[in-house]
């Protein structure tokens, strides 16, 4: 797999190993807002561990990886666009087990409201999801979280092709099997596929939608042809 980016991440040096050169990983960062989360039910699940407080200064997000998905606390501080998760500009977004600790408690949240959400992540963790949110969003990674911090909201903010080694993901999976599942996925699932161009009609209207018009394969007028030909026949002709 070749890999072409804007930024550095901690599985590329995994290139020097070998590498198919037919394919290619465009690695561009970019911003999606949804309504609401469509497809795999257990991302909508994590979501519902986020606390619902306007004190809590973190968002629960979900990586999704290669088909399966990890969780990840974020700070509300960071902004959700492509320079945040897409360059070098932070290094290390992820808040620490003490940091997410702290919120809960400053919310006034008990510790046994704590331990219910670990339990409740820990049961999604690596857990495998449907393929429609990789082929429908056309990327092997994404970073996933609701940015509202009210109940009724189900917006859904979508970072695809995140910088991972910003989120903390070298922790999770080290880097040459990073790099091999990444080819071996959109090898797989996100290749396109050699299709013939779909063509409607019988042969008149299929060579009109193609460019060519009745005259395309004939002269416009006989010209000399016939005459020509008329006139070699009489020359070769014995006279009587």
């Amino acid at each position: 797999m070749r890999i072409i980016s804007q930024f550095h991440d901690y599985y590329d040096s995994a290139q020097g190993f070998g590498q198919d050169p037919n394919l290619i990983y465009r690695r561009t960062t970019e911003v999606v807002d949804l309504v609401e989360w469509k497809w795999d039910r257990h991302v909508s699940e994590i979501f519902e561990s986020q606390p619902y407080h306007y004190k809590f200064n973190a968002r629960l997000a979900v990586i999704g990886f290669c088909g399966r998905m990890y969780s990840v606390w974020i700070g509300r501080e960071v902004q959700l666009d492509a320079e945040s998760f897409g360059s070098h500009t932070h290094e290390q977004l992820p808040m620490s087990h003490e940091q997410v600790v702290e919120q809960f408690e400053l919310c006034g949240y008990g510790p046994e409201r704590y331990k219910n959400a670990r339990v409740a992540l820990a049961r999604h963790e690596g857990a495998t999801i449907g393929l429609d949110a990789y082929i429908e969003l056309g990327c092997p990674v994404f970073l996933a979280f609701a940015p509202r911090v009210h109940w009724r909201s189900k917006e859904v903010v979508v970072v695809k092709n995140p910088r991972l080694a910003t989120l903390g993901f070298m922790k999770t999976v080290e880097p040459f099997t990073a790099f091999q599942e990444i080819a071996m996925f959109i090898g797989s699932m996100l290749a396109p596929e050699d299709h013939a161009p779909r063509t409607v009609g019988g042969d008149p209207v299929i060579a009109e939608q193609n460019g060519f018009d009745k005259w395309s394969f004939r002269t416009m007028a006989p010209g000399q042809k016939k005459l020509n030909r008329k006139a070699n026949k009489a020359r070769k002709r014995p006279d009587a």
